[in-house]
């Protein structure tokens, strides 16, 4: 569900076990939840963190047609993640 490219993933493990871990479903968990944290202590923002994850970095949202011809839209993805978190947190209480 975590959907890492390879590269992402190569470089997100080796930041959190220190070395590029096999992408078992239960170290991909534990890598999110680690960049999650790591994020949230560098004081970025809940939107912020959906479009590091979307597009890469947290910067201005983009939408567009990529190579391929895939629409992508980080903006809206942003939105809808926010909304999600929204209903989890409201879930929980």
């Amino acid at each position: 569900c975590h959907q890492f490219l390879p590269s992402t993933w190569a470089s997100y493990s080796k930041d959190v076990f220190g070395y590029v871990a096999e992408q078992t479903p239960e170290n991909a968990t534990h890598v999110t939840e680690e960049k999650i944290r790591q994020w949230k202590a560098e004081g970025l923002s809940d939107r912020q963190i959906f479009l590091i994850w979307n597009q890469g970095n947290p910067g201005q949202c983009k939408r567009g047609v990529n190579r391929h011809g895939v629409p992508y839209d980080s903006c809206k993805y942003a939105d809808d993640a926010l909304i999600t978190l929204d209903k989890v947190i409201h879930s929980l209480e």
